[in-house]
């Protein structure tokens, strides 16, 4: 006879793939308040329409991170090399090479084109100014409290407030943390920016018994028993609204917090478009960009444009 537990698992198994093979998988239509197609559109973008896709070269098919340099031009970055790379819209192309630092695990970039960060994956921060005069810029390093146990991945400028917020794709089981960092004080402030909890996300996703079988079942193949609904991979803030829309890329959704910290959307991504969403920025009139990593297939970037109705 089996055991209760591995009785129990088999008709998970059994119920999960029923409910794959009804539903074609996960990125299906859902009736959520919070998801769906009508979500972002609601915020101003049909996230399943691009109004343009760029294709990356293979220097950026690791891409990690963008930050809009105007309305024109983005600074990108990628997770091997300590490089910036200045890639025009108009163009579509990369224009601009800069090399800044030794080979590593990159995986954000804010600021302007007077001033850029760049963030380490250990939590390292670093200044760079003087990019473009054609000499090497000026580099200054930091280290935050952040270790690579935050696995830190997504930066973004926090406007009118001289200060940066890192996101960390690892954190306690079922939740997610940004962290608040000046740029001022140079400091870490000492509690969190944002605290995300997953329980709080997974029940927008559950329809039907089925559903919550499925997150069971998630959780309980998990290591750290968690259904991996929010794993952050970039962020940035609406120059317009000053919401913030983070990405996760493991489970391809894009989650929008207010001004006031409130979750207020989750889009699921297409998983025809969005391979792996990386990477997120804004122009200054909203129009919003992701960057796919591209692994296997090649990098792309997708641009939206922004609807204010």
């Amino acid at each position: 006879m089996k055991p209760t537990w591995l009785y129990l698992l088999s008709c998970m198994l059994l119920l999960l793939a029923c409910r794959q093979e009804g539903d074609g998988g996960t990125n299906g239509a859902t009736t959520s308040p919070y998801t769906g197609s009508e979500s972002l559109a609601a915020l101003g973008y049909r996230i399943d329409q691009p109004a343009k896709t760029y294709t990356l070269p293979g220097s950026l098919r690791e891409l990690s991170g963008m930050q809009s340099l105007g309305q024109q031009q983005l600074a990108c970055i990628q997770d091997e090399e300590g490089i910036i790379y200045l890639f025009d819209l108009q163009k579509g192309e990369v224009v601009q090479e800069v090399p800044w630092g030794e080979p590593g695990d990159y995986e954000g970039v804010a600021g302007s084109r007077e001033e850029l960060w760049v963030l380490k994956s250990d939590g390292t921060l670093y200044q760079l100014r003087k990019l473009w005069t054609g000499e090497a810029p000026q580099v200054r390093e930091f280290q935050t409290p952040l270790t690579q146990a935050c696995d830190a991945e997504g930066l973004s400028l926090l406007p009118n407030a001289q200060a940066l917020l890192i996101a960390c794709k690892e954190g306690a089981a079922g939740e997610r943390r940004i962290w608040r960092f000046s740029t001022d004080s140079l400091q870490l402030d000492p509690v969190p920016y944002l605290q995300l909890e997953h329980a709080e996300m997974e029940e927008e996703f559950i329809e039907t018994e089925l559903d919550r079988v499925s997150l069971s079942l998630q959780k309980f193949l998990s290591v750290r028993g968690e259904s991996g609904v929010f794993v952050p991979s970039g962020l940035a803030i609406h120059p317009l609204t000053g919401d913030l829309f983070i990405l996760s890329a493991a489970s391809k959704i894009l989650v929008v917090v207010d001004k006031t910290g409130k979750l207020s959307y989750i889009q699921e991504l297409p998983s025809a478009i969005f391979l792996q969403p990386e990477s997120i920025t804004f122009l200054p009139d909203g129009t919003l960009l992701i960057g796919n990593e591209g692994g296997a297939a090649e990098s792309t970037i997708l641009l939206f444009t922004y609807d204010a109705h």
